[in-house]
């Protein structure tokens, strides 16, 4: 008896000296709110409550903003700046009745002095295992495995909540993988990356998430050259900064003034009708300043599973898929303009240090949310953390790796 009184003696004095720091405190938040965000691309919802969800992510905000509160030293720029991103994002929220730029603005401005890779291992670990037990969990039949057909092709969604979300799931955990193992990647990685795709193709039929699959093979090729041979590449890297915002005002720009005669409905029918959509959705909706409610009907979950049967695959579809004009029409101009200056000058930022595997990086987030909707989604894109977070300049990385000038 005595012996277990020292136990948990023992056990109450250890918890009691465990230390409340802001890395603890964002850790928690992060786990908390990732666990949260990934569940809800995944039936598993089926059997839990979306109040008990949401209360998870509100928890995970709260301690989010209570870090910001009391363990954060600011500048009175930073402070001003910071406190703009809160009060825009979160009326961004009211406004539309989304809260996930308000998520990911927390998450972002909270992750300053924060190690990026730390932060990305950590992502990498749990939302591995997360997705591994929500396969497993669909092929013995716990949960719904749902199963579209298009044009005879079967596309299994494994657990989560459409086909091509099981994709993007698969191709932003690997781009977390290059980017963690970018000085060790060889050509084994690049031949597995691509059985990847070709797996991913067969099982999902999602055409467009293979290919941001197979981009990642060239796009890592290019950025190690860079990064470690005297090779100017045409200068390409150098400039890849502004990638996320030529690719957004294409978007935007295409969408406005789409014609169903004109020349791109070629594209249009190529990428599953996505400008035409977005098309529908400044026709109808047009663009706020703040944020706008977005009747949106999809296909995923069960819900919309029973619309895709019931409906012969016509029937109430309507989604904006491209990030870019989602963030516009549905968060509004402010967050828009936000949300692409940041993610461009982080890009800018990381060209000066010579960090070229976050630029990779960022290019390939940057063409999935040309056609995905994933942006915001901490579930799929921890890399916009990077934005404050603490990351890594070239000179580091040389270090780190053993490789004198």
């Amino acid at each position: 008896m005595e012996t277990r009184k020292n136990k948990l003696g023992k056990v109450i004095a250890d918890v009691s000296y465990i230390k409340i720091n802001a890395s603890t405190l964002y850790f928690v938040a992060f786990t908390l709110y990732l666990t949260v965000a990934f569940l809800k691309t995944t039936m598993i919802t089926e059997y839990l409550s979306a109040h008990i969800l949401n209360y998870g992510a509100y928890l995970a905000m709260g301690i989010l903003f209570f870090k910001w509160l009391f363990f954060s030293e600011f500048t009175k720029q930073q402070l001003i700046s910071e406190m703009l991103v809160i009060v825009f994002s979160g009326l961004s929220w009211v406004k539309s009745g989304d809260p996930l730029a308000f998520y990911m603005a927390m998450l972002v401005i909270t992750a300053r002095g924060q190690d990026f890779k730390e932060i990305l291992k950590w992502y990498v670990i749990l939302s591995s295992i997360i997705l591994l037990l929500t396969i497993l969990l669909s092929e013995i039949s716990i949960i719904k495995n749902l199963s579209y057909v298009r044009l005879g092709h079967i596309r299994q969604a494994f657990g989560i909540v459409y086909p091509t979300d099981f994709a993007s799931h698969v191709f932003y955990l690997l781009l977390a993988y290059c980017y963690l193992g970018f000085h060790s990647i060889k050509m084994k990685h690049y031949l597995i990356l691509f059985v990847i795709a070709i797996f991913i193709y067969y099982l999902t039929d999602a055409r467009l998430d293979t290919i941001l699959i197979l981009a990642i093979i060239p796009v890592m090729m290019l950025a190690r050259k860079k990064q470690y041979a005297t090779f100017d590449s045409l200068g390409i890297l150098n400039y890849s900064w502004m990638v996320t915002w030529i690719l957004a005002y294409l978007a935007v720009t295409a969408s406005i003034f789409y014609s169903a005669k004109g020349p791109l409905s070629f594209i249009n029918k190529l990428i599953s009708s996505r400008i035409s959509l977005s098309h529908g959705g400044f026709t109808e909706y047009g663009v706020s300043v703040i944020g706008q409610p977005v009747k949106e009907y999809g296909w995923g979950g069960l819900k919309g599973f029973k619309n895709f049967i019931v409906g012969g695959q016509l029937h109430q579809y309507f989604m904006l898929d491209s990030s870019f004009i989602r963030l516009l029409l549905i968060y509004g101009t402010i967050m828009f303009l936000i949300t692409i200056i940041a993610v461009s000058y982080t890009a800018l930022k990381a060209v000066k240090i010579k960090n070229f595997a976050l630029i990779a990086v960022f290019s390939l987030v940057a063409l999935s949310c040309l056609i995905d909707q994933h942006m915001l989604e901490l579930a799929y894109n921890p890399f916009y953390i990077a934005i404050y977070a603490s990351i890594e300049t070239g000179t580091q990385l040389y270090k780190r790796v053993g490789i004198t000038s």
